[in-house]
């Protein structure tokens, strides 16, 4: 053995690497490459060797292998742990390319349990997503400006900051090779995004309205009327709908005849035609006259109650426009990227149980029926249906009574809080989706402020010995008038590195690709009275927000009764019927059509309702622009002069 040698040893997965067992040379190796070509990827080693003898898939031969390296100062360094992903069937009988990736066989559920633990910070919000895709990797990072990161040796699973915060440094200084460096500007960092929230609703309003007392207002206080039977035939009953008032039902009803002392209880004397109206004492009865007539008073003590419910789909529509604090530099500007997130239904409570039959609740225990939620208010074992788990027979009284088992609650555990509100991105719950949204712009700006690209040259040693992965910062030291900078340093986050073997050349070398940010790297902290949040804690990682908090949205309309309208009250009927009773001076001899019996029928009594419209708008819109208290400062990694 000696100093540089790549040890390659085909292992179970299982196994743990130990430098006395595993440095042997399982695979003849002619080169090998070792790294991941992007900081998102699983690294790779891939190695030229004699073609292998039989098939790689056999399961008699061993898929995993360690490959570890001895260095020159006598240590032996474990790089690296895969599983064959590629190997040939055949061809060239010389040379053979086998493909290890280093992942471990758990990768998706190691990752899904690193994503999950950052569910409590700022830069999430489950309105934001699908109930299905709360557990996708994807959405999970999106706003994070991190990058999941498997080590190849260890297999130890880590969340990257994209710019390296609370990562190691590495500074090479200037042990690189000069004519190794290339250094581009990948694009202009953006000056701005823009971040378009929208969420929609149904809200949805109900009550009762007592409506007795606008029916006696309309009677003037005494409910009569002369035409009893039409009056109670029409008098709305429970269930009944209002004429055209969409959305009012009649609750509760009652009408009661009552006697009321010093009340008349006829309305007359009217005149009829004594051909209907005839008397036995009259002393002839072909003779025609007017005759007295009195129709009776009915008076009722009347009751009702009307229920309402109403929907009224409301949109809030807030624009967030995040500035970059990058480095103004004369390389072009980078225009505004614009983003559209629509929030799931904000009244969903997927937090709440829902109510089960055949289930013991304790007091106090909350649950989910229909759009509300409901507080046990007795312990017991619920009933087959909600109906009947809703109220029970209370026997331990008597006469036993009807007693209810849960009460309503004015809110529930959705992000809008109950389907009554009226508002959502102005409140305190709806302010944490807009800094969600606006930590997904951040997220753009900071990947769009990693402008510069940089790739060196190291001898492989250094590399190696410092630790070399992506889980690291490199800086090196540029000397002056290398490079179009300020100051004679740079640094950014490991995005790609490429270690290289050569069986015939003892001159290894790795190749390392960072990325390095144009930020101001100023201090900037959030103003009083707005909302902010940071990824990172640094100074220069700051979105703050100016509050929504004061934007009023336009009332729906609630239901009630407006007036209570009589028509054909018992004065009214009284003077229609004066007008047209029977008087032969006046050229009224009709028999039947002076009737006041019949002429009551013309006038029957008819009770009506001016209701509040529940009708509204189809969307009721409320919007408005703000834009961020401070730019997104972001690291200044590498100056290039620009200003700060």
């Amino acid at each position: 053995m000696a100093w540089g040698d790549p040890y390659i040893a085909m292992v179970d997965e299982d196994e743990v690497f130990d430098p006395a067992v595993h440095c042997r040379f399982d695979l003849e190796v002619e080169r090998i490459e070792f790294g991941p070509s992007s900081e998102d990827e699983f690294a790779t080693f891939q190695i030229d060797v004699r073609p292998p003898e039989g098939g790689l898939a056999n399961p008699g031969k061993k898929q995993w292998a360690f490959f570890s390296y001895l260095h020159r100062n006598g240590n032996v360094y474990f790089l690296a742990k895969g599983k064959v992903d590629a190997f040939p069937l055949g061809g060239d009988p010389e040379s053979a390319t086998l493909l290890f990736k280093c992942a471990p066989g758990d990768w998706e559920a190691a990752q899904l349990v690193v994503l999950q633990a950052t569910k409590n910070e700022g830069h999430y919000d489950d309105v934001l997503i699908a109930s299905d895709k709360r557990d996708d990797p994807v959405e999970l990072l999106d706003g994070q400006s991190r990058v999941i990161a498997f080590h190849p040796a260890t297999h130890a699973v880590g969340l990257h900051d994209i710019f390296g915060v609370g990562l190691d440094v590495i500074d090479f200084g200037l042990e690189w090779y000069d004519d190794s460096l290339s250094a581009e500007v990948t694009a202009p960092a953006l000056e701005e995004v823009e971040v378009n929230v929208t969420a929609t609703w149904k809200q949805m309003l109900s009550g009762i309205v007592f409506a007795t007392n606008a029916v006696e207002e309309a009677f003037e206080d005494v409910v009569a009327t002369l035409t009893p039977d039409d009056f109670e035939n029409r008098w709305p009953r429970v269930g009944d709908g209002l004429a055209n008032a969409n959305g009012y039902s009649v609750r509760s009803s009652s009408l009661v005849r009552t006697y009321p002392a010093g009340q008349p209880e006829k309305a007359g004397p009217f005149q009829g035609s004594s051909d209907n109206y005839q008397y036995i004492t009259d002393s002839n009865l072909t003779a025609k006259e007017a005759r007295p007539v009195e129709l009776p008073i009915v008076y009722y003590d009347p009751d009702i109650s009307l229920s309402w419910s109403a929907e009224q789909t409301r949109t809030e529509r807030i624009k967030i426009v995040l500035r970059s604090g990058a480095q103004d530099t004369s390389l072009g500007k980078g225009g505004r990227q614009v983003i559209d997130l629509d929030c799931q239904d904000v009244t969903i409570d997927d937090v709440t149980p829902a109510w089960k039959s055949s289930t013991y609740y304790s007091v106090g225990a909350v649950v989910r029926q229909g759009s509300a939620n409901w507080r046990r208010v007795s312990a017991g074992m619920s009933a087959a249906t909600w109906g009947l788990d809703f109220k029970r027979v209370d026997t331990t009284s008597f006469p036993p009574v009807l007693v209810q088992n849960w009460e309503k609650q004015e809110l529930d555990a959705s992000p809008l809080g109950g389907v009554h509100l009226d508002r959502y991105l102005t409140t305190v719950r709806g302010h944490r989706t807009l800094l969600a949204a606006a930590m997904r712009g951040r997220a753009v700006l900071a990947d769009s402020m990693r402008a510069v690209e940089i790739t060196v040259e190291v001898p492989l040693d250094d590399a190696i010995e410092k630790g070399l992965w992506i889980g690291k910062v490199a800086r090196f030291t540029i000397p002056r008038s290398r490079l179009a900078i300020e100051g004679d340093f740079l640094e950014g986050k490991v995005t790609a590195y490429r270690m290289t073997i050569s069986a015939d050349d003892d001159d290894h070398i790795c190749s390392i690709t960072i990325k390095c940010a144009l930020g101001s790297g100023k201090a900037t902290p959030a103003p009083a009275g707005t909302v902010s949040t940071s990824l990172t804690g640094d100074d220069w990682d700051v979105v703050a927000l100016p509050s929504v908090s004061a934007l009023e949205p336009s009332p729906m309309n609630a239901g009630g009764v407006i007036r209570a309208n009589v028509e054909n009250a018992v004065a009214d009927q009284i003077a229609y019927i004066e007008e047209r009773d029977y008087d032969p001076a006046a050229g009224r001899t009709d028999d039947n059509a002076t009737d006041p019996s019949k002429l009551i029928s013309d006038v029957p009594t008819n009770l009506s309702f001016d209701l509040v419209p529940l009708a509204s708008d189809d969307k009721l819109l409320l919007e408005a622009e703000i834009i961020s208290a401070i730019p997104f400062e972001g690291p200044r990694q590498i100056d290039l002069g620009g200003a700060a």
